[in-house]
């Protein structure tokens, strides 16, 4: 049976490690696409290094301070208007 992730946008947010990571991965693994952000640079960077190339052209990702309210929504509205914008 397919998996009802296959190709679906997930945005995933603490993606550089932890539970995030761990989402990440998962999501990866059944085929969804991913915008990942997080305030680590560094553990993006070597998250991103970590891909294979099909899995490295599914992953959009941003370094985003949760803590500052806006960035997250803004954020999101820019990963909604770019998905849409390929559908």
């Amino acid at each position: 049976m397919a998996s009802s992730i296959a190709n679906k946008v997930f945005i995933v947010m603490g993606s550089a490690s932890g539970m995030g990571l761990a989402t990440a991965t998962t999501l990866l693994a059944k085929g969804a696409f991913l915008g990942l952000c997080d305030i680590n640079q560094d553990g993006l960077s070597k998250l991103i290094q970590s891909l294979n190339e099909p899995q490295r052209n599914k992953v959009i990702t941003q370094v985003v301070d949760i803590t500052n309210h806006p960035a997250p929504h803004s954020y999101t509205q820019r990963k909604r208007n770019s998905a849409e914008s390929t559908e």
